[in-house]
């Protein structure tokens, strides 16, 4: 699974995001070709329509839908508070950049439970990673829970499982990829300029 940690960090040094919070609608990872939809506008373009798609969709708050020739497509419930709906689709952003498997075409599903139980771990882990970057997090000096929903957007359960994915940071020594990618956030920072404040997740819209 820590392989998983350098796919994460590698995924956000090849994206446009260089400051929190991250909005992973508008997020775009060099290498890889994905797209976001609601399932309302899903079926709406005819692309959930048979019914065994259409009963899936219902039952699910989001999925990813492997295209095949590298090529995928997000579906999340447009009923979804925005919090939840961006780490949905960070969510399913782990299923893709950790090569999971497919069964009938649905990213990080399988016929083994075990495998299928594994890969909606390690995605769960991944959207954390994606959504709040342990080593810029540390980069920034933040580490109380209240300070990470604050300035990532995430919800106050997920920011103490990150305060734990922190702690473990913490505890290794920093990668090549982790070091470029705070240089990375410390750079947009700079260009805000010497009064800039940390960023807010109230800012999330107005990018």
């Amino acid at each position: 699974m820590l392989n998983m940690y350098e796919r994460a960090s590698k995924a956000l040094l090849l994206s446009n995001a260089d400051t929190l919070p991250i909005d992973m609608s508008k997020l775009k990872i060099e290498g890889l070709c994905w797209k976001a939809l609601t399932r309302k506008d899903a079926k709406h373009r005819g692309i959930i329509e048979n019914e065994e798609f259409v009963s899936y969709a219902d039952k699910h708050t989001g999925f990813v839908l492997d295209l095949l020739n590298g090529k995928y497509l997000i579906i999340v419930d447009e009923c979804l508070p925005m919090t939840e709906r961006n780490y949905i689709i960070a969510h399913e952003i782990g299923h893709i950049i950790c090569c999971h498997t497919s069964l009938h075409g649905v990213l990080g599903k399988s016929n083994d439970y075990k495998t299928e139980h594994f890969q909606e771990r390690e995605a769960d882990i991944c959207a954390l990673l994606l959504l709040a970057p342990p080593c810029v997090l540390d980069d920034y000096g933040i580490s109380e829970y209240e300070d990470i929903m604050k300035f990532t957007g995430v919800s106050e359960d997920h920011a103490k499982q990150i305060v734990g994915e922190l702690q473990r940071y913490r505890r290794t020594k920093k990668t090549a990829t982790e070091k470029a990618l705070c240089k990375k956030f410390r750079a947009k920072k700079k260009r805000k300029g010497k009064g800039a404040h940390l960023p807010d997740a109230n800012d999330c819209e107005s990018d």
